[in-house]
């Protein structure tokens, strides 16, 4: 844990991560739609939104300060996650449009 930072403040950064990355992906899904799109980049983002999501709601269910240091790194691992589907996703549509072209 980081100097200086209590239980509450990770959680509040947590959440704020988690936030930022579901207004991210659904903001590009929205800016940049993909018509015809393949179903495994719609469902990659899909499921990282809904693991954000997930996470949001574990976060006020599991309430206390029970091992508030290993809930902060399983937060980290989940966003790590979602990134890394939303960057694969992107990833799908760029070749796919490259291969249209």
């Amino acid at each position: 844990m980081a100097e200086g930072s209590s239980p509450g403040q990770l959680r509040l950064n947590g959440a704020a991560r988690s936030v930022i990355i579901v207004y991210g992906i659904a903001a590009y899904t929205y800016l940049f739609p993909q018509p015809g799109a393949a179903t495994g980049a719609m469902a990659m983002l899909l499921v990282g939104i809904g693991l954000q999501v997930l996470l949001l709601l574990v976060r006020y269910v599991v309430k206390g300060e029970l091992a508030p240091t290993a809930q902060f790194i399983f937060e980290l691992l989940a966003d790590g996650v979602t990134v890394l589907l939303f960057a694969l996703a992107t990833y799908q549509g760029i070749l796919r449009h490259a291969a249209e072209i």
